[in-house]
């Protein structure tokens, strides 16, 4: 993969990763109701399960296909879906919605996201020194 392959990479990557935060985190905030369009049926379906399912197909496709755009902002988008409930689900396990808004879990996703971010920077600047 040529160094501006993997440069377009990492800026779809990190851009669908940090506008997937703040527009899921944008819409609770300011639509209150907005965290019911999880529920289906009798089911609450998180969106760190949906993220989880889109990071699934997103590494078949990458063990079927070669890495592209598509896939890598769709991993972006899964990844910041995972990111934004870890910090609600290990430590905030009540599932309030008034918790998911509260400082605790806001600051655990803002910390979690800057790992993500860290990490991805780190794995590019690594790789291009080769």
């Amino acid at each position: 993969m040529s160094h501006f392959s993997k440069h377009k990479n990492i800026f779809w990557f990190v851009l669908s990763f940090v506008l997937t935060l703040f527009f899921i985190r944008g819409i609770l905030l300011l639509f209150k109701g907005a965290h019911d369009i999880n529920n289906l049926e009798s089911y609450n379906i998180h969106h760190f399960l949906i993220g989880a399912f889109l990071l699934i197909v997103v590494i078949i496709v990458w063990l079927c296909t070669a890495i592209n755009t598509p896939t890598v902002i769709l991993a972006g988008i899964g990844s910041a879906l995972v990111v934004d409930e870890i910090v609600y689900f290990v430590v905030l396990t009540q599932g309030s919605y008034e918790l998911y808004m509260g400082p605790a879990s806001l600051w655990g996703a803002v910390i979690m996201a800057g790992i993500v971010l860290l990490i991805t920077g780190a794995g590019y600047y690594t790789t291009k020194k080769r």
